[in-house]
C-alpha cells in the first residue's frame, strides 16, 4: 500500500517536472547498482513522457527553416550537402510517434527528388514512404537549462558536501554541532549515496544530450547497418550459431543538411510485438520462434556487443 502510493507520487512528480527529469529517472532505472529496489526501478521506467505532436504543416515549416539556416550557416554534415530543402524531395504525410526529444512522421519521396533520397526506396521504385525524424531546438533548450542546473547541484554542491563530510571539512563541522555520531553516519551515507547516484546520472545524460544532434545517430546507424551486413554475409558464423536460414537487414538512413532532421527507410516485415500477438496459441509457430527467430536475435545482439562493441 504505502510503497505503491509513494511510487505513484514519485512518478507524478517526475512527469510534472518535465524537461530532462524523465530522462534522469529512466537512466536510473537502468542502474540496479544504484537503485537496488526492483519495484522502484520499474516505476522509474514508467516516466516516459511525450510532447504534444506538432501539426504536419508546423513541422514542414520548421524543417524548411532549419534546412535554410543550415545552408546559410554552412553547417557541417556527414555526407556533404544532402537535402538542403524539403518540398522538392519529400511530401509530409502524417505523424507516427512523438517523444520527449523528437517527432517522427511518414513522408513520401517525390519523383523528382535527388538520387540520394530516392535510394531510400527499393530499386526501381519512383516513390516510396520513408520516415522523417525531427528534433526541435525548443526541447533542446529546455534540456540544456535543466542539465546546467543538475550539473551545478552534482558537480559543485553535492560534490563539495560529500568531500567535506568524508574529509572532516566545513560540512562535517557544521553538522556535528546538531547531530550525534549515529545521525552523522546516516548523513554521510545519504550524501555518499546521492553522490553515487549523480555519477550514474551524469554518465547517462551525457549521451541523452547527444540525441539532439542527429548527425551522431546517423553515424551510429550507418555503422550498425554495416556491422549487420557483415554478420549476415558470414555464412560460417551463422551456421555455427544455427541461424544460417535467417536473413538480417537494417533500414537505410540519410542525414540532411541540418543536424535536427534525418530520413530513414521503413523496416520491412512485422514488429516483434505484432508478430507475438499473431502467433499466440499457435504451437507450430511458437516452436519456430523458439528454434529460429529468438536464437537469431540473440546471436546478432551477441555479435554486435562482443565482436563490434555496440551498446
Amino acid at each position: 500500500g504505502e510503497k505503491y502510493a509513494c511510487a505513484e507520487l514519485m512518478v507524478d512528480e517526475i512527469k510534472s517536472a518535465g524537461g530532462i527529469m524523465p530522462k534522469v529517472s529512466q537512466t536510473l532505472a537502468m542502474k540496479p547498482d544504484v537503485v537496488k529496489d526492483d519495484f522502484v526501478r520499474s516505476a522509474l521506467k514508467s516516466t516516459q513522457t511525450e510532447n504534444p505532436a506538432k501539426s504536419v504543416e508546423d513541422v514542414r515549416r520548421y524543417v524548411a527553416e532549419k534546412l535554410k539556416a543550415a545552408v546559410e550557416n554552412e553547417e557541417r554534415t556527414n555526407d556533404g550537402n544532402i537535402m538542403a530543402s524539403i518540398d522538392e524531395h519529400v511530401k509530409l504525410d502524417t505523424t507516427l510517434a512523438t517523444g520527449s526529444v523528437a517527432q517522427v512522421l511518414r513522408a513520401w519521396v517525390m519523383p523528382n527528388a535527388s538520387s540520394r533520397v530516392r535510394d531510400l526506396c527499393d530499386r526501381g521504385q519512383p516513390s516510396c514512404a520513408v520516415v522523417l525524424k525531427v528534433v526541435f531546438d525548443e526541447n533542446e533548450k529546455k534540456y540544456e537549462d535543466d542539465w546546467e542546473a543538475i550539473q551545478f547541484l552534482g558537480n559543485d554542491l553535492l560534490k563539495q558536501i560529500h568531500e567535506s563530510l568524508e574529509g572532516g571539512g566545513w560540512a562535517s563541522t557544521a553538522m556535528s554541532f546538531k547531530l550525534n555520531e549515529s545521525a552523522m553516519e546516516e548523513a554521510r551515507h545519504a550524501v555518499s549515496a546521492g553522490y553515487d547516484t549523480w555519477q550514474a546520472v551524469r554518465q547517462g545524460l551525457g549521451a541523452v544530450m547527444d540525441e539532439f544532434d542527429l548527425r551522431i545517430e546517423d553515424l551510429n546507424a550507418k555503422a550498425g547497418r554495416a556491422a549487420v551486413k557483415t554478420f549476415d554475409a558470414d555464412v560460417k558464423l551463422k551456421k555455427e550459431l544455427g541461424v544460417d536460414g535467417i536473413t538480417f537487414d537494417v533500414p537505410k538512413v540519410l542525414m540532411t543538411k541540418s543536424r535536427y532532421i534525418m530520413l530513414q527507410s521503413f523496416a520491412k516485415g512485422d514488429t516483434l510485438t505484432s508478430y507475438h500477438a499473431s502467433i499466440s496459441g499457435q504451437s507450430d509457430k511458437l516452436k519456430d520462434w523458439r528454434r529460429k527467430i529468438y536464437p537469431s536475435i540473440m546471436g546478432l545482439y551477441g555479435y554486435l556487443m562482443v565482436e563490434r562493441g555496440f551498446f
